[in-house]
């Protein structure tokens, strides 16, 4: 089937960011960097991992996790939108290089936030 208008479809995602170089794409993709420097920290300085044995502290504990777990959820919806917003280019226009430099970058991240969450997890089930 032709198109009468020569005009390829487009998905209208104004209401999620402005564009792959707008402002409050740039700033989620900070905060998503931010947010992950910060579970980096938290999981070095708390020593987030296999517990040995069970912790001598369960509400201190308990607390740290509800904490890791907050923050991971916060981090996972952020990341999450971020793809799909990515994907909806780069699905729609193999030849968007900019959605595929945007898109190589979050992978990137995307592998920090999975050794992050196998930390957390592992922490979890120790005790």
């Amino acid at each position: 089937m032709s198109n009468p208008n020569g005009n390829i479809p487009h998905w209208d995602l104004s209401n999620v960011y402005g564009g792959l170089d707008a402002d409050d794409f740039h700033a989620d993709l900070t905060k998503l960097k931010a947010n992950l420097g910060d579970l980096e920290k938290l999981i070095a300085d708390r020593g987030v991992g296999r517990l040995a044995e069970p912790p001598a502290d369960l509400d201190a504990t308990a607390a740290l996790l509800d904490d890791l777990i907050d923050r991971l959820n916060e981090t996972i919806v952020l990341l999450r939108t971020l793809e799909n917003y990515i994907y909806s280019f780069v699905s729609t226009d193999s030849y968007n290089t900019l959605a595929a430099k945007r898109e190589s970058e979050l992978d990137q991240l995307l592998d920090d936030l999975s050794g992050f969450d196998g930390a957390v997890t592992v922490f979890a089930k120790s005790f």
